[in-house]
């Protein structure tokens, strides 16, 4: 998700949190980590799955996850009359359905399948206050980046004559008028995809690809896919640099809760700021 920034109350917004957000990033590289953050880094290990093993599990997990939503299609078709789902409600509709999907699949695979293994998924406990607290802190020392990011993106994009339309979801939330629509969204955007998200990608794939590729490699390979897999150009770079801070996050605080949470506050932000712009 990607906001653009033309109202003034989404302007004022966008200067109160770029100016903490510098704040955080000036200490974050002052104090080298230290601190908010702590001085130990996890280095967690993988899964220890095989190369074939890993390759099916994640076709497994695709194919639950685009089921679910070609059944909630058609669910939804069969409980109105054989009527067509609206093209809004369909995309979310099947954004719900495979989300929960993944994090059924997912939840399965981390308690059942992984259970045995003395491996743990947050070898580190965060606490009630302090993880939260880090969470906030190191998104906002990542948003900097981010907005660099999001100003010369697009120059890219138009130099290289390639697409700089947003993500579909953008354009749907930008087009909401209901109330219960907006919250049902902000359900989907701010819990339910972080979470889902970051089990696949943080949880599984960046840990296990630590098996077959050494140093940053696993995080790069992890963050592409985690881009790629959002099907949209302007996003991509965004969301790659993205990928990699939560893999950093990760280690850094040893809890998937920690990168499950900036991914969170990363889309709540977003869409703070197309509600404030529509506002």
């Amino acid at each position: 998700m990607s906001p653009e920034f033309t109202s003034p109350a989404m302007d004022l917004y966008a200067t109160i949190v770029l100016f903490a957000s510098i704040i955080c990033l000036a200490h974050l590289v002052f104090s080298k980590g230290r601190g908010v953050c702590g001085k130990k880094t996890w280095e967690l290990s993988h899964w220890g799955i095989g190369g074939l093993d890993f390759c099916m599990i994640l076709v497994f997990l695709y194919l639950l996850a685009f089921a679910a939503g070609a059944l909630a299609v058609r669910l939804y078709s069969l409980l109105s009359g054989n009527q067509t789902a609206p093209p809004d409600h369909q995309y979310f509709l099947q954004a719900f359905s495979m989300h929960l999907a993944f994090l059924a699949g997912l939840t399965g695979l981390f308690f059942y399948y992984l259970k045995p293994k003395t491996i743990k998924l947050s070898p580190a406990k965060g606490g009630l206050l302090p993880l939260p607290f880090r969470s906030v802190y190191l998104l906002l020392a990542f948003i900097p980046v981010l907005a660099g990011v999001y100003h010369y993106w697009p120059l890219v994009l138009q130099t290289l004559n390639l697409p700089t339309e947003p993500q579909e979801v953008v354009l749907q939330v930008a087009d909401m008028t209901s109330f219960p629509a907006i919250l049902a969204v902000g359900f989907l955007v701010i819990v339910l995809v972080p979470i889902s998200e970051e089990l696949l990608f943080r949880g599984l794939i960046y840990r296990n690809l630590k098996a077959f590729f050494p140093g940053w490699w696993p995080a790069i390979m992890s963050s592409l896919i985690f881009a790629a897999m959002h099907f949209n150009w302007l996003s991509l770079l965004p969301l790659f640099l993205l990928g990699a801070w939560l893999c950093l996050s990760y280690e850094k605080t040893g809890n998937i809760f920690a990168p499950i949470i900036v991914h969170g506050l990363f889309n709540a932000n977003t869409l703070m700021l197309l509600l404030l712009n529509e506002g």
